[in-house]
């Protein structure tokens, strides 16, 4: 029996190595003849470096560079000299997760660390520049990142060298950056969402609340937003404030297609594309996959449902685990969809603790499935409709080895 584990990573619990490595280990000691095929995965956010530098032979570069308030870390993003391909993953450098919640002030929060690191791989060589998208702090616009490329502002009280997002509405003009040594760069954007810049649900609406924005801060920021956006068209003549993507981390994509002509792919199929997953799936018997959670929006360009419809095309079943499973799932199970979404957490722990304990759970989980799928392939009374129950008696205590069929 051969299995495709290929998960996302588990935000706050584990990265998408450490999960399916874990995942893997847990079968494997259940059921030592089981291949597992390990494929970790991202849609283009957190991750995505730790998957595709191994994958695509890149160096790992290391950095200083301001984090989304300006204090330094160090960030890292992938670089092959020989090609000119560089994988930056933005929230290497301003991701919300480096950011405490009692620091997150979302109109002072900055994209001036991504100017970083874009600066650093176009001197070092880039010229091919993969970005990923997603889980940043900031909600800016791209604007930090702007100023660290070499552009300017003029405001009512002359030019400004640095500024919060609150300053944007005293913005009367922009002065392009000289970006006449990039004019052979190309720039894709991997992404997994395509909301506009501005409006209902753009970039301030939908996103800015998580990273810490009050209702007040969210009206601001759309409109401050929209002020900014209106100010690249002018000067770029490329339309931003409605495209589909410019919303993503914080206006960051409105930034990249304003000034870089970037364009858009869903970052799962990058991933998927790059570690070959169509050509694994042949000989697979199953895929288990996840991530987090899953919830509603899971079937809108999340992993997850990447992974299940490269595996619908050749008829290999997806079994899908998560930490926590919304409510108004349902529809995601079924013949055209997941064959189940089993979480890995037990309700009777508390958060922090699942978390802490999420590679044991999730090597437990996948053993427990493996178990029932052997037990239905057997015919021996496996029925899907209980597996979650079953999955969560088996998280207390490690499954029994079974023989292969």
């Amino acid at each position: 029996m051969r299995i495709i584990i290929a998960l996302d990573s588990f935000k706050e619990s584990m990265s998408a190595t450490v999960a399916v490595a874990s995942a893997a280990a847990g079968i494997r000691a259940a059921h030592p003849a089981v291949t597992c095929l390990e494929a970790p995965i991202s849609d283009g956010g957190e991750g995505l470096l730790d998957v595709l530098i191994p994958v695509l032979g890149l160096e790992t570069i290391s950095v200083e560079v301001l984090d989304a308030y300006g204090e330094l870390r160090t960030a890292s993003y992938g670089l092959n000299p020989a090609t000119g391909m560089a994988v930056i993953e933005v929230a290497q450098a301003i991701g919300l997760e480096h950011v405490p919640p009692h620091r997150r002030r979302i109109l002072q929060a900055s994209s001036a660390g991504v100017g970083q690191l874009l600066k650093d791989a176009h001197e070092r060589g880039a010229r091919d520049f993969l970005i990923g998208l997603g889980g940043t702090a900031t909600s800016d616009g791209g604007i930090g990142a702007f100023l660290e490329l070499g552009g300017s502002v003029m405001t009512s009280a002359g030019s400004a060298d640095a500024f919060d997002a609150r300053a944007l509405q005293e913005i009367s003009s922009i002065n392009l950056p000289d970006l006449s040594s990039w004019a052979n760069t190309t720039v894709t954007l991997a992404c997994d969402v395509s909301n506009p810049l501005t409006g209902a649900t753009g970039a301030a609406q939908v996103f800015a609340p998580q990273k810490g924005a009050s209702p007040e801060e969210v009206q601001l920021l759309d409109l401050l937003l929209g002020r900014w956006g209106q100010l690249v068209e002018d000067a770029t003549g490329v339309q931003v404030v409605h495209a589909a993507g410019a919303g993503a981390a914080g206006g960051l994509g409105a930034f990249f297609l304003g000034f870089f002509g970037a364009m858009f792919k869903p970052g799962i199929d990058i991933v998927l594309d790059a570690i070959g997953l169509d050509d694994l799936l042949p000989s697979a018997d199953l895929v288990i996959t996840g991530e987090g959670k899953i919830d509603a929006q899971t079937c809108h360009g999340k992993a997850p449902w990447g992974v299940l419809q490269r595996a619908r095309v050749q008829r290999v079943p997806v079994i899908a685990v998560c930490g926590k499973r919304e409510d108004g799932v349902e529809h995601l199970i079924g013949d055209a969809a997941f064959l189940d979404i089993v979480p890995i957490s037990d309700p009777s722990v508390s958060l922090p603790q699942s978390l802490k304990e999420g590679p044991e759970r999730i090597a437990q989980t996948c053993a427990q499935i493996v178990s029932r799928w052997m037990d239905r392939a057997c015919g021996a009374g496996g029925h899907w409709h209980t597996l979650q129950q079953a999955t969560q008696e088996g998280i207390r205590k490690q499954p029994q080895e079974e023989e292969l069929p």
